[in-house]
């Protein structure tokens, strides 16, 4: 079976081999997949990660080898900072986002990817900028960050890929869905046990999980919705501090 890596910022995820096709999740860089499937111009992927299948243009593909693939989830360092500048070796620029992957910590500056190096050109590691901690910290850093269907970086999330990316960071791995992620873990029973960072569950008329965010006690939440935003949050669900209303009916919370 052959494997790639993304080397690009992000690399859009879509349902159907065709750029008219919704974009159901993102690849950001560093993160693995293997090919399952292809047309002439597309190859349907299953990310490393979250086992989460989609196609992909051809046109983006980096291959990787095997050793590398086998390798990748030993020493696994993901990106902290909200976007970090590099240089590739061809001396083009190129921005990584909050939650990219890295074989290991870069060494004097330098990132390797299987055979490939980069080098750190700017990093708000050395901004003099305290890096934030711990879930809600992490959190709180993509504040304002715009809602995108699919999306998973600080260019554009939905209310699941912020979830995710959040955790991940803090070395927590969550399926890629709201509804997926409402099944890991173990339920919290009561609105008054949430701790900071459990994630909360919202659902439809029909009882369905659709939203996700991540709990911030004793009354907000920190969640995507049109924006990575602070709402206030209740046993009845979340109540828009904007548009002054509920917008969301609580469903279940979870804790990893």
């Amino acid at each position: 079976m052959k494997q790639g890596i993304c080397l690009l910022s992000h690399i859009p995820l879509r349902r159907d081999p065709s750029e008219k096709s919704e974009m159901v999740s993102q690849l950001l860089f560093g993160e693995a997949y293997e090919i399952t499937e292809e047309t002439s111009t597309w190859y349907k992927i299953l990310t490393q990660y979250d086992q989460y299948a989609g196609w992909i243009d051809k046109k983006m593909y980096s291959p990787v080898s095997g050793e590398y693939y086998g390798k990748f989830e030993q020493g696994i360092y993901t990106v902290s900072a909200p976007v970090i500048l590099i240089a590739a070796s061809d001396n083009s620029l190129l921005y990584i986002t909050a939650g990219s992957t890295l074989g290991k910590e870069p060494e004097n500056g330098i990132i390797n990817i299987d055979t490939l190096s980069f080098r750190l050109m700017d990093t708000l590691h050395e901004s003099g900028i305290p890096l934030p901690t711990g879930i809600i910290g992490i959190a709180k850093q993509f504040l304002n960050s715009p809602y995108l269907w699919g999306g998973r970086s600080t260019f554009g999330f939905d209310c699941s890929g912020f979830t995710q990316i959040v955790y991940k960071i803090n070395n927590m791995r969550l399926p890629r869905d709201a509804s997926r992620q409402a099944a890991v873990g173990k339920a919290v029973s009561s609105f008054h046990e949430l701790n900071e960072g459990d994630l909360v569950f919202f659902c439809n008329e029909e009882s369905m999980v659709v939203h996700v965010g991540l709990a911030m006690p004793p009354d907000s939440i920190i969640h995507c919705s049109g924006m990575v935003r602070i709402d206030r949050l209740d046993e009845k669900g979340i109540f828009n501090l904007q548009l002054n209303q509920y917008t969301h009916r609580l469903h279940s919370m979870r804790r990893l």
